[in-house]
């Protein structure tokens, strides 16, 4: 899980910084390494898809009914407080033990900006 592509969100986290996510914020030099590891393939999960999924108890639910093997992980771990209901990692975990939950990919380049300063931001002035 890291990342953030485009999120549509009025999350305030994203309010000023939409490519902000903590993962690769909090230790941008092990995400590089990730990323540029020689892995035969990797799958990222972004924040994008993250803020559009919410859980609560009827998730659990349907998740439940629905026999999913990730159901047991999600059922045990939940939090449906705000702010805590967002699923960060979990929607990660999850499609890493069912990856048929992945119903839409895109193939792209992903790196990490290790510059630091007042030109890793682009501030709008106008």
């Amino acid at each position: 899980m890291g990342g953030s592509l485009n999120p549509n969100t009025d999350n305030p986290e994203f309010a000023n910084n939409p490519r902000h996510e903590f993962n690769f914020w909090f230790d941008p030099e092990a995400a590089e390494i990730v990323l540029r590891a020689p892995w035969k393939k990797i799958v990222c999960t972004p924040t994008d898809i993250s803020i559009k999924t919410r859980l609560d108890a009827s998730l659990v639910k349907r998740s439940k009914r629905a026999r999913r093997r990730w159901h047991v992980y999600i059922s045990r771990f939940a939090m449906y407080s705000p702010g805590a209901d967002i699923m960060w990692d979990e929607l990660a975990a999850a499609a890493w033990i069912d990856p048929t939950l992945i119903t839409k990919s895109e193939t792209r380049y992903m790196t990490v900006e290790l510059d630091r300063g007042a030109a890793t931001e682009y501030v709008d002035l106008d």
